[in-house]
């Protein structure tokens, strides 16, 4: 319905990194939000997302980059994708915040070797990794999307004794911050910053900038996955070492060696 609606030229308009509201987002599709069930809903963000890399904090989007030519259409997802298996079985009930890294690397889609490789970017084969890295999360994405587990994209706030999300007024301080340092890079998107291998430099501008604002060491992007409980129920810690316990079973029945990287705790 909303297809035809949904045009690269009008996305070509829009402020890149900026934190839209679902109103703001779709406002210039003349896509009126408070009129959509939540399927709709979902069908229009998806159509959105073919033309751009979209990525929501709390109920906040912001497109990262505009793509040369739209993505094929994927109406359906596999439900029996690898990893949608995967993680229907490793995923424990529960909720908890856990960087994408640590989790593609939990669910074994990159290991020790290749994060040390990814994060050199002296090596012959820096673009490699960039590029599957990015593939590697998508996939990841994807997977969750299909066995419909809540997740959203949260800034996490590290001082010095405590951590705790960012406020909605704090995402937008941090989005000017990081607009800043990344027109500063001369680059305008966070995809530049990575295909220029200047995210080092780029996260540590930022957290620089961000210290005497927020009086922190550090702010990092994290996924909140919710599997199945309301989030007052949540118990972040406990899930998070049921996570680490299905990971180390479920390895130990492939090599020991792969389940050593996951360290069994009394919690467990």
């Amino acid at each position: 319905m909303y297809k035809e609606q949904i045009t690269r030229e009008k996305i070509l308009e829009m402020n890149i990194n900026f934190p839209y509201t679902l109103k703001r987002l779709l406002s210039p599709f003349g896509i009126d939000s408070s009129k959509l069930s939540t399927c709709s809903r979902d069908s229009v963000i998806s159509e959105i997302s073919r033309f751009c890399e979209l990525n929501k904090i709390k109920n906040r989007y912001r497109i990262l980059s505009i793509y040369d030519d739209p993505l094929p259409s994927h109406r359906k997802q596999r439900k029996d994708s690898i990893y949608s298996n995967l993680i229907a079985q490793l995923l424990p009930t529960g909720t908890f915040l856990m960087s994408r890294r640590r989790l593609m690397e939990y669910l074994g889609q990159i290991n020790n070797k290749y994060i040390e490789g990814y994060y050199n970017h002296k090596t012959a084969h820096a673009e490699f990794f960039s590029r599957t890295y990015t593939h590697f999360s998508k996939i990841l994405i994807r997977a969750l999307d299909a066995l419909k587990i809540n997740y959203h994209t949260e800034y996490i706030i590290v001082f010095s004794d405590y951590t705790r999300p960012a406020t909605n007024e704090e995402i937008e301080i941090i989005t000017r911050i990081q607009n800043k340092v990344m027109r500063n890079l001369d680059c305008d998107t966070i995809r530049d910053i990575f295909n220029n291998h200047l995210d080092k430099i780029y996260y540590a501008r930022c957290n620089k900038a961000f210290r005497p604002v927020f009086d922190c060491q550090r702010v990092y992007e994290a996924l909140q996955i919710t599997n199945c409980v309301r989030y007052s129920d949540a118990d972040p810690v406990g899930a998070r070492h049921e996570l680490n316990r299905r990971c180390y079973e479920w390895a130990k029945q492939i090599s020991p060696a792969l389940a050593k990287k996951y360290i069994l705790t009394k919690e467990n």
